[in-house]
């Protein structure tokens, strides 16, 4: 079974694994994130943790589930299909209570706002 981590280090590898699988430079990483490509490279190397929001859009651009950055190595690389993803979460939603849809609707919200700079 999968355990939970957070370690800056395996991150960063992982990080620096999709890069090179999708032939992304540092440079290019850092315009999409709005970031520096200092920090890009200090996420690869596992200096600092890669932060939730940027974990979110890495996720986006590399077609995968974060399952791939917050767990245990055994966790391959899934490419995302958006029609597949879609019926996938149509199909939890359904089996949901009013209750459920509500704490959800809060989750999605808080996840996806972006902080004020």
């Amino acid at each position: 079974m999968s355990k939970v981590f957070f370690e800056p280090e395996i991150m960063g590898k992982k990080l620096k694994e999709l890069m090179n699988k999708k032939n992304i430079s540092r440079e290019d990483l850092a315009d999409m994130l709005g970031i520096s490509p200092d920090t890009v490279y200090r996420y690869e190397i596992g200096k600092i943790p890669i932060k939730h929001d940027y974990i979110v859009e890495l996720c986006q651009t590399f077609k995968v589930k974060t399952d791939y950055f917050y767990y245990s190595d055994d966790v391959e690389i899934v490419d995302l299909d958006e029609e597949e993803t879609i019926k996938e979460i149509e199909q939890m939603l359904s089996q949901c209570s009013d209750f459920d849809m509500k704490r959800i609707c809060s989750m999605m919200k808080l996840m996806l706002a972006r902080p004020v700079t």
